[in-house]
Formats: structure tokens, C-alpha cells, sequence
């Protein structure tokens, strides 16, 4: 079985001041769950973090001794590389929903609510990737207070299917841990926080350690959706054949004012 581990970063409404709404799954083979925890203690003592807290902690510099911020970016993106490494040597996959939330409130009278949206694009991928793999698979998410809300749509979802497909391979519920117990979220945690910091403040500096690990298929790629995807095309990566766009949707003011 598979397991997609499911975690957030940015606004998940359409209220907040940040732009970009970011969901990625890391997927894990079940059997390795235990054997990837292990070896991400010993990441933890390699940097003498401390090794009862989690990746997420690390990037939001709750350590005692020593603090994650303290640490010289040298030593920062040395212990990113030894965390996507360990993923890479077991195989790991990664893939991501981004939502544009001023984009999308543009371009439809009535937006679905971005997380929503964005789990949406995440449990269509789970299932295309489980049917490739030809195993099932389960979602397990942070955490949220819109689990409740989340597990009715994602019932729903495997019962009539998506506007996009079927919903095949995926369990019909999704599961829910708190991310303080747990390194394998944490991982998707850095996808996420990856892709944030690219598409949110132009910075590529952990997003360059990941990007060759995301998951392809036959050439076309599950690894990124970016919604809503019209507009004015801006390019924020393009390295080694990986590009990544934004879609800038002008409101009708600004509509108004460019064609007076």
C-alpha cells in the first residue's frame, strides 16, 4: 500500500494577505515508513538537532540547542540536501497543488475555497499515481480545522468521481495526525515550504535541492498544478528543463484602466 502524506503552506482562505496556497504529497511505500523515520534520527544527530522534534520544527526554528535560524545557511542547506537525499534513496515522490489565491478570486464570481480546491488536485494525482503503481492508497493529512469539511468532499469525491476522473485506488476517508508526531507529513512539509518560498517570495534555494525528485509520468508531469492556469504566463523557475509559471489574472479595474 501507499501512503501520501499531505501538508500545507499559505493562506487557506481567500481573506489572508499571502498569494500562493501550497499543498504537497510525499508518498511512501508502507513498508519503508518505519526504516525513514530511522534514518531521519540520524539526520537529526549528524546536525545535532534534537532528535525528538520533526523537519517541521526544524524549518520553523523550534529547536532548544541549537536553534534552526542560528544555523549558517552552509549548514542549512546541508541538512535539507541529507533530508531529500534520504527520501531519494527510499524512493520517495513528491507531488503539489498550487493555488493562486488572488488569481482565482479574479477569475470566478463565486472561488471555491482554495484548500478545498487544492486537496482536490491532490487526491486526483494520488489516485492516477496509485492506478500507475497498481496498488491503493490512503491520504494522511496535518492536523486542520477543515477536516471535517475535507473528509465529507473527499467521501464524495470517491463516490461520484471529480469533474476531471474517477477516483479508483484512494481510500474513501482521509486520516488526520498531528504534525509534531510524525516526520513523514514533515516531508511534504518541505516540498510545501519549498514551493511557497519560490512561488511566494521569488526564493529557489530549497526548491533546487527538490526538483529533480518530483514524480513524472510517460513525460507529462503529476509532480505540479498550478491553478488557475490563464492569464498572463510569468515564469518564477526554469532550470535544467524544470519550468514552473504563475498565471497573472488582472481584476476588471485594471482591465478598465489598461483599454480606456
Amino acid at each position: 500500500m501507499l501512503v501520501c502524506f499531505v501538508d500545507e503552506c499559505g493562506p487557506t482562505s481567500l481573506e489572508d494577505t499571502q498569494r500562493f496556497l501550497v499543498l504537497s504529497s510525499a508518498v511512501i511505500d508502507s513498508e519503508k515508513m518505519t526504516k525513514i523515520e530511522d534514518e531521519f534520527t540520524q539526520v537529526l544527530k549528524k546536525h545535532s538537532l534534537s532528535q525528538i522534534q520533526t523537519i517541521k520544527a526544524a524549518r520553523r526554528s523550534r529547536y532548544d540547542f541549537p536553534a534552526f535560524n542560528k544555523l549558517s545557511l552552509s549548514k542549512k542547506k546541508a541538512f535539507w540536501a541529507d533530508v531529500f537525499d534520504l527520501c531519494e534513496s527510499n524512493k520517495v515522490k513528491f507531488f503539489s497543488s498550487i493555488v493562486d489565491t488572488l488569481s482565482l478570486s479574479r477569475k470566478y464570481k463565486e472561488p471555491d475555497d482554495p484548500y478545498e480546491r487544492a486537496y482536490k488536485h491532490i487526491l486526483e494525482r494520488a489516485d492516477l499515481f496509485s492506478r500507475k503503481s497498481k496498488l491503493s492508497s490512503i491520504i494522511v493529512l496535518d492536523m486542520t480545522d477543515k477536516g471535517k469539511r475535507l473528509a465529507e468532499k473527499h467521501a464524495k469525491w470517491k463516490a461520484y468521481g471529480t469533474e476531471q476522473q474517477g477516483i479508483e485506488k484512494v481510500y474513501k476517508a482521509p486520516f488526520f495526525v498531528h504534525d509534531d508526531y510524525t516526520n513523514l507529513i514533515c516531508l511534504a512539509d518541505g516540498c510545501c515550504y519549498s514551493l511557497w518560498r519560490l512561488f511566494e517570495k521569488g526564493d529557489n534555494l530549497i526548491f533546487d535541492m527538490i526538483y529533480s525528485k518530483l514524480h513524472y509520468s510517460h513525460k507529462r508531469k503529476l509532480a505540479i498544478k498550478i491553478f488557475p492556469d490563464c492569464g498572463t504566463k510569468v515564469d518564477v523557475y526554469n532550470k535544467d528543463g524544470c519550468v514552473l509559471s504563475r498565471y497573472d489574472i488582472p481584476d476588471e479595474e485594471c482591465w478598465q484602466i489598461k483599454y480606456k
